[in-house]
């Protein structure tokens, strides 16, 4: 046989979702659990069971009522020691400004201190009727993912045994639920099927009343945790701010680089309409004998670490002109520049960019030799090199 057993202490919605379950399984009898307000007293005082489907459902009495604190201890023992059964064990607590109760983890610790199995304890852990403003620091627009994290590992570190994050699931209250009666939301019935169910119990202790020491030795437990989740988050935001400090660094360092390769491209153009002024007035003087018109040529350049070279069909150094035509691995390109005594610009142009490169011409007894610099916009620059010899 399979059950389902929830615990936790008085007025934490044990029996109103026990209802709710049953209804969504197709329950039609009579005998439900006793939900609503109470004043003082817990409503459920004993072990209750109802049987649905060969699933036995039990509500079990709050461990904190002040007047029936051992009753409601035995009772729960007599939930947990159902004969044959292979029981779902789900702990229903509830938090206030963020933290879950002591009481409630103290509840939580001293049922699962009781009992014994052949192995770990499988159980779930149900945070109900999470105020507004809680639900919103955890899962609003503007929650803090940190908030459910520190808030799970409260309860997996209070617990006392091991729990995965996964079977801690939060239920927010009826209260802000548009005015609409309380149902459970359809999570959490996906949540409760998916706790697992345990082996039957070897054995369970004799479960203690919580009284005022064990709590606490919770509050001092949760104060302490509390505490180094605080520092850690500190450290954390500390972290954070010098990461960002360093980033934003790093960005105006970058903007101040790119500032100053702005300039550079800038002046490039200047220069470039300087000399280009200087080659119309070279066009118009007397023209003048070519300095490499016939001959083999050869060129390369360099982007960081990557060499690539250019073949030529054709090389002009002619009345100040240089024109070239030939091809690399990007395909076909042409040199379109103009040269002034030892200085050379011109232009290479392909299918896909447009380069300006700048250089120094040395006229040699065998041909001559052109080195420099290209820039393709602000980033993208490298070295060339150009060599002719004659035929």
């Amino acid at each position: 046989m399979k059950a389902i057993l929830l615990v936790g202490n008085p007025r934490r919605g044990k029996s109103s979702i026990l209802n709710a379950l049953l209804k969504r399984k197709g329950y039609r009898g009579d005998v439900t659990f006793k939900a609503g307000m109470t004043f003082g007293g817990a409503l459920t005082q004993e072990f209750q069971c109802v049987q649905h489907d060969g699933v036995s459902y039990g509500d079990t009495p709050g461990l904190t009522d002040p007047i029936r604190q051992q009753k409601a201890a035995s009772e729960i023992k007599r939930g947990l020691e159902q004969e044959g059964a292979f029981i779902k064990l789900v702990f229903v607590v509830t938090i206030q400004q963020g933290m879950v109760l002591y009481e409630d983890l103290t509840t939580m610790k001293t049922v699962l201190d009781a009992i014994h199995g052949d192995s770990s304890i499988e159980f779930g852990v149900l945070v109900n009727q999470v105020e507004e403003e809680v639900w919103d620091a955890l899962f609003g627009d503007f929650g803090d993912v940190q908030n459910l994290t520190d808030s799970k590992g409260l309860i997996q570190q209070a617990c006392g045994h091991k729990l995965d994050p996964s079977m801690i699931h939060y239920e927010p209250k009826a209260a802000f639920k548009r005015g609409k009666p309380w149902a459970p939301t359809k999570k959490l019935f996906q949540f409760i099927e998916s706790v697992p169910f345990n082996s039957r119990f070897t054995k369970v202790d004799e479960i203690k009343a919580v009284d005022q020491r064990a709590l606490l030795e919770m509050q001092e437990l949760v104060t302490s945790m509390t505490k180094a989740l605080e520092e850690e988050r500190k450290a954390r935001q500390k972290e954070a701010k010098e990461m960002l400090k360093q980033h934003e660094e790093e960005r105006k360092a970058r903007l101040k680089e790119a500032k100053e390769m702005q300039k550079q491209h800038e002046a490039l153009q200047r220069k470039f309409a300087e000399l280009s002024s200087q080659l119309d007035a070279a066009k118009a003087s007397e023209p003048e004998a070519p300095l490499f018109d016939d001959g083999s040529v050869t060129g390369k350049y360099k982007e960081m670490f990557m060499t690539t070279r250019m073949t030529f069909y054709s090389f002009s150094l002619k009345s100040n002109i240089l024109q070239a035509e030939g091809t690399e691995d990007n395909g076909p390109f042409t040199l379109d520049g103009f040269y002034f005594h030892d200085k050379v610009t011109f232009y290479k142009r392909n299918y896909f960019n447009k380069t300006i490169h700048q250089g120094t011409l040395e006229v040699t007894s065998t041909g001559f030799i052109i080195t420099g610099r290209w820039h393709e916009g602000i980033f993208k620059n490298g070295s060339f090199k150009i060599k002719g010899t004659h035929e």
